[in-house]
């Protein structure tokens, strides 16, 4: 009986923190890109700026 009711809370807790992680790992992407954006632009209109 307690074997029954133990592996299926496991995979349960396996799962709840797989998709805390996914969701962690998305709102991170959310606010990591745009800045990611914003770095890789400026350092390319920079160097635009200082190559010519």
């Amino acid at each position: 009986m307690g074997c029954c009711i133990t592996i299926p809370f496991i995979v349960f807790v396996i799962i709840a923190i797989l998709i805390a992680l996914i969701a962690f790992a998305a709102h991170l992407a959310w606010t990591i890109l745009p800045l990611i954006i914003i770095i890789a632009l400026i350092a390319f209109i920079y160097k635009a700026i200082k190559g010519n």
